[in-house]
């Protein structure tokens, strides 16, 4: 698990379960069927990352903004 760089993407598109706004970095973060999570800029509609953290669909996300940038996420893996 850990994340992988958008040059080397090879996943097929999964449905969406979730998204996230996290509007002070400008961006959004969407948790898919396959268990990742991809951040999406709200300028330019690109994607910024991807992160596959998962082995079950990410049910939902929350951000917090406290001394460091901190997302949540939920799934149904174990």
């Amino acid at each position: 698990l850990g994340h992988m760089s958008i040059e080397n993407e090879m996943m097929q598109p999964a449905p969406i379960f979730c998204i996230s706004s996290v509007d002070e970095l400008d961006m959004f973060v969407t948790g898919d069927h396959n268990g990742t999570i991809k951040c999406w800029s709200t300028i330019t509609g690109g994607l910024i990352e991807v992160f596959i953290l998962h082995s079950a669909p990410v049910n939902d996300m929350l951000y917090l903004k406290t001394d460091r940038h901190l997302l949540i996420s939920c799934s149904e893996d174990r």
